[in-house]
């Protein structure tokens, strides 16, 4: 973590109609320009036509799997989910569906 939080147990994804983000520093540097990042909301294409805000909640490292990531670093958003669990759902392995994207931002 470089600055901000992580996400805690409020951070359901359903919790609010605006959820929380965690972002990469080269999304900080490409998508806001630099400029301070907490507390800024994006807006975020889930696909379909369904788009959601997240406040940012804090900056993480660039992901590096490869020289190649360390050249080039990669854009992106973490979101909290929430996994149905055996208290909450029939199957304890319900299927979790999600989809990220990178357009409207």
């Amino acid at each position: 973590m470089i600055e901000g939080r992580g996400f805690d147990s409020e951070d359901m994804w359903d919790a609010s109609p605006t959820g929380v983000a965690l972002v990469a520093e080269r999304f900080v540097d490409e998508r806001l320009s630099g400029q301070a990042p907490l507390d800024r909301v994006i807006r975020l294409d889930l696909g379909g036509g369904r788009e959601r805000e997240h406040r940012v909640v804090g900056v993480v490292s660039n992901l590096v799997v490869t020289e190649y990531h360390r050249r080039h670093p990669v854009e992106y958003v973490l979101l909290p989910i929430t996994l149905p669990t055996p208290a909450t759902s029939s199957s304890p392995c319900a299927p979790v569906d999600w989809q990220a994207s990178r357009r409207g931002l």
